[in-house]
């Protein structure tokens, strides 16, 4: 769960009850296997949050700098420049493009992973 409150909420005499209680969440069901259905269903909401971080002072950096993400990246950007493919356009057109579909969406779902553990340590901090 993500904090994100409006300025009403942020006046709210609740507010600080309810922030904690999302941290408990994060921190408790971190940790928990998630399929790749809800990951794709969490995506839009997750790289907002991202998009939103990375002019952050230490956002970006943080992002990229994190376990294996740069080679991640690389590979990801690789095998979408790269003539070789799993399932090759050449030969089955637009069906063709689900390989390289599907290796941008496992690429955003362990950025969105990666995101939500840099988030619950900062909050545990």
């Amino acid at each position: 769960m993500m904090k994100c409150f409006s300025e009403e909420d942020l006046r709210s005499p609740d507010q600080e009850t309810v922030s904690q209680q999302v941290s408990r969440y994060n921190r408790a069901f971190l940790e928990e296997p998630r399929g790749f259905i809800t990951s794709v269903r969490d995506l839009p909401t997750i790289l907002r949050h991202i998009w939103g971080d990375m002019f952050t002072v230490g956002g970006l950096f943080t992002l990229l700098t994190w376990e294996r993400m740069p080679v991640y990246l690389l590979t990801c950007v690789l095998y979408l420049a790269s003539p070789i493919d799993l399932i090759p356009e050449m030969f089955f057109g637009p069906l063709g493009l689900l390989d390289d579909a599907y290796v941008v969406i496992r690429l955003l779902i362990y950025v969105s992973n990666v995101y939500r553990r840099i988030v619950a340590e900062i909050e545990v901090d």
